[in-house]
């Protein structure tokens, strides 16, 4: 007899923890405890393989942008940047010209102006890959031009540059 109460108690109690993974217990509703359907979620590969997805930016290509100001992030590697200045005005300094590949090898001419220059300066690195977002697009220079893409990439006071670690096989390291 008392071999069969031990059997049934442990049959019991998943249907319990069934029941309690589908609605919470009404005993305790400031309970802190996190829910049975909850931690089961949360463990689950199912939803590993979905925060992964969302997780996963698209970026645009240079070839790709359009308009005016593109908000879209485009991976972008950073090959050379020199100063501009005006040399029939003093030399002064205009800003910086940035020469930048994307993932299809596509070149295209970047500026940062003087005025923006202390908050870009510090994070340019030469072969390094930027996620580059919120800047404007202007038709490319006749004078002074280094590739033939029909645009440059001004960056604005919105235009954010982050420094992506793990994507130096996704852009070339050079073009010839």
């Amino acid at each position: 007899m008392a071999s069969n109460a031990p059997s049934a108690a442990p049959s019991a109690a998943p249907s319990a923890a069934s029941s309690a993974a589908v609605a919470p217990p009404a005993s305790n509703p400031l309970s802190t405890a996190p829910s049975t359907a909850l931690s089961a979620a949360v463990a689950s590969p199912a939803s590993h393989a979905f925060s992964a997805a969302v997780a996963t930016p698209t970026f645009k290509i240079l070839e790709q942008i359009e308009g005016q100001f593109c908000n879209a992030p485009v991976l972008v590697r950073l090959i050379h940047f020199w100063e501009a200045r005006n040399f029939k005005k003093g030399n002064i300094l205009m800003g910086f010209e940035l020469l930048l590949l994307d993932a299809e090898s596509n070149a295209v001419q970047g500026f940062i102006s003087a005025n923006r220059l202390f908050r870009y300066e510090p994070n340019l690195k030469r072969n390094s890959i930027y996620n580059l977002s919120k800047f404007m697009i202007k038709p490319a220079k006749t004078l002074y031009r280094v590739f033939d893409h029909k645009n440059t990439i001004c960056f604005t006071d919105l235009t954010t540059m982050v420094e992506v670690r793990d994507g130096d096989d996704q852009i070339d390291g050079q073009k010839f």
